[in-house]
């Protein structure tokens, strides 16, 4: 019978190789930035590490340094947990990086915090894990292993944003100057949300956005300039005087703010700024859109298709007056 050991370090070898094949390239991709420099996620020189096998107690759990705390999905922590109070043990390896005389998880959270509800109530229970284990890795090399032991794994692109928020320099200026953060709140729109809305805006025809890979949208962050963010909150104001109404904490929730109507509304004012003056289109968006409750019917959509026939619903409703200045 194959050795535990041997089996966990086929599947860690499995699982840590950088698959090219999941990587997909866009080639429609027709903005052009200022900041040619290369991108900073980069494939990693291959870095050794060894399968070790431990025994987990409540204070070794929580000795545990996570250095990369991202949201975690609760339905996911419970499963886990259940798992445990039925005897039942991870299928995969904590990632590790062993520094400063301290265990610094790299990847490993929900798994992490479902020990930590098992423990809690279980406080002299001891339960064996094997971990992955990398010695004296740097800031950049943790993150670079994060995405390559979880590029075949479902991790949202808010996640990655989160994994690599250092490594973008207009990150600060997004959470200090805009209504922003990574995962989105009652009164904050997600980082995501206004950069694809950016980034859709230079499509022609209109396609509605979100096309990159998660790899090729962090790229994408670390390349942006003051000139682009500059422009993002420009168009970002006049949207939110035209359409929160509200003026109550929870403006997020609006339809207009919504992800793929966002990106519509964001796609007219962004290609109408030159031909038409911006007091036009604040008025005539003022007029024609805001309140209507065909915002409402769109919110109930999601994906590219959707967002692009809400664009061109919204385009028809601003062009259907006397005035000779037409939207595009």
């Amino acid at each position: 019978m194959e050795d535990v050991t041997e089996k966990l370090q086929k599947i860690a070898k499995t699982k840590g190789k950088e698959r090219k094949g999941d990587i997909k390239e866009e080639s429609n991709d027709k903005l052009e930035l200022v900041d040619k420099s290369p991108p900073q996620i980069k494939v990693v020189p291959e870095l050794e590490y060894e399968i070790e096998k431990i025994t987990l107690t409540k204070k070794s759990v929580e000795e545990l340094v996570i250095i990369n705390p991202r949201r975690l999905h609760p339905s996911q922590v419970q499963s886990i947990y259940k798992a445990l109070l039925q005897g039942k043990h991870f299928d995969s390896v904590f990632v590790i990086n062993r520094r400063d005389n301290k265990l610094r998880v790299i990847d490993g959270n929900h798994r992490i915090e479902a020990l930590m509800l098992f423990f809690k109530k279980r406080p002299h229970m001891k339960l064996e894990a094997f971990l992955a284990v990398y010695n004296n890795l740097d800031d950049a090399q943790e993150r670079e292993i994060f995405t390559r032991w979880n590029i075949s794994i479902t991790q949202s692109t808010d996640d990655f944003i989160n994994s690599y928020k250092e490594t973008i320099p207009m990150y600060n200026r997004f959470v200090d100057e805009m209504p922003c953060n990574i995962y989105g709140s009652n009164n904050k729109m997600k980082l995501r949300d206004m950069v694809n809305a950016y980034s859709a805006s230079f499509e022609n025809p209109y396609a509605g956005g979100e096309s990159k890979t998660k790899i090729d949208f962090i790229q994408y962050l670390q390349r942006l300039t003051n000139s682009d963010l500059d422009v993002i909150i420009r168009n970002f104001s006049i949207l939110k005087a035209i359409f929160d109404t509200s003026h109550k904490k929870d403006w997020r929730m609006q339809a207009p703010f919504r992800n793929i109507i966002y990106r519509a509304l964001y796609y007219l004012v962004a290609n109408n700024m030159d031909k038409l003056d911006e007091p036009y289109i604040t008025r005539r968006m003022r007029t024609a859109l805001a309140g209507r409750t065909i915002m409402d019917e769109y919110r109930r959509y999601s994906g590219r298709r959707a967002s692009v026939d809400a664009y061109l619903a919204f385009k028809a409703i601003l062009n259907d007056c006397p005035s000779e200045k037409k939207f595009i």
